[in-house]
């Protein structure tokens, strides 16, 4: 009996083959033709979500030194104004005086070019005061891990790129070198950033911020934020 009705199941689907041919075919159409919407969907709203973050004040840009590349995009985007919070002015001159100067030339030249439009662009800089610089620098190279850092914490790579570039000697003695860290921060706000327009606020110790960018690694200038409005 069951295999009766197996057989005349077989028969009948034989017989109407063409037609559930044809239906799965149908079918395999419309699910691709639902694929390729959904996939185009998918592409416009990233590219939404996209503008979106772009328009945003402030974002996380990552880990010291890879997000100053974004920095300096968004500085080269800024319209009117340009407002950074940072724990030092001179922010990775230590750790990379290249970057640094890239930095401080990304601001000098979006100055130079709304000044050459006839354009506005106010740079505001928020950092910590010199007494809670000096601070913050003592805390960062700390005496008990000195001799660490001077053998595999970067130093020597730092130390000659900065020397380099500052027409300078940095002493291995620590109190020297933290005199010369905290000499060279204060240049970077009076002289470096001055020269570019920038007007500095102070704060006594370390904040919050919306976005923190972290420089990251034992001897390294951290926290980073910067909004730049780009209104038309």
């Amino acid at each position: 009996m069951n295999w009766t009705v197996v057989r005349e199941t077989y028969q009948w689907y034989l017989v109407h083959r063409n037609s559930f041919e044809m239906l799965g075919l149908f079918l395999a159409v419309i699910g691709t033709i639902f694929a390729v919407l959904s996939i185009q969907d998918g592409r416009r709203l990233t590219r939404d979500l996209r503008s979106i973050f772009d328009h945003l004040t402030t974002k996380e840009v990552g880990s010291y030194p890879a997000y100053m590349s974004e920095v300096e995009r968004i500085i080269s985007e800024a319209r009117e104004s340009i407002f950074i919070a940072t724990d030092f002015p001179g922010h990775g001159v230590w750790t990379d005086r290249g970057r640094y100067g890239s930095y401080v030339k990304a601001l000098e030249n979006r100055k130079a070019d709304r000044v050459r439009r006839g354009q506005p662009l106010n740079i505001q800089l928020l950092v910590l005061d010199p007494q809670a610089r000096e601070r913050a620098l003592n805390d960062r190279f700390p005496e008990s891990r000195w001799k660490d850092y001077l053998r595999k914490g970067g130093y020597a790579k730092s130390k000659r790129l900065y020397e380099e570039l500052e027409n300078c000697e940095v002493a291995e003695a620590r109190p020297q070198f933290v005199e010369e860290m905290v000499a060279r921060q204060t240049r970077a706000l009076h002289a470096d950033l001055r020269a570019v327009g920038v007007v500095a606020l102070h704060r006594e110790r370390r904040a919050r911020h919306r976005v923190a960018a972290r420089a990251g690694g034992e001897g390294e200038l951290t926290s980073f934020s910067l909004a730049s409005h780009r209104a038309r």
